[in-house]
């Protein structure tokens, strides 16, 4: 089976790491830290950035977390953490 996965970046994140990337990953489900191991592949570098807090991932619009899996074609968005006031 074939994940077919847009990942979309938004804020400082765009400006770091582009718009847009369509992955295909040979496998029938992933966690979010094999996904991120996979945009490391891509040469998108963001491994430090979501050990360190300073990026949130979401897929289908939940936020996730480091053993959270992914189990169907979707969208993940990759964004600065969000504060309020």
């Amino acid at each position: 089976m074939v994940l077919n996965l847009k990942v979309k970046f938004f804020a400082s994140c765009k400006e770091k790491f582009g718009n847009e990337v369509d992955l295909k990953i040979e496998k029938s489900k992933l966690t979010v830290e094999e996904l991120i191991s996979e945009l490391e592949e891509n040469k998108i570098d963001i491994k430090n950035d979501f050990e360190n807090g300073n990026i949130i991932i979401s897929y289908d619009f939940e936020i996730m977390s480091n053993e959270d899996i992914i189990e169907k074609d979707g969208e993940l968005g990759i964004y600065p953490p969000v504060s309020g006031g």
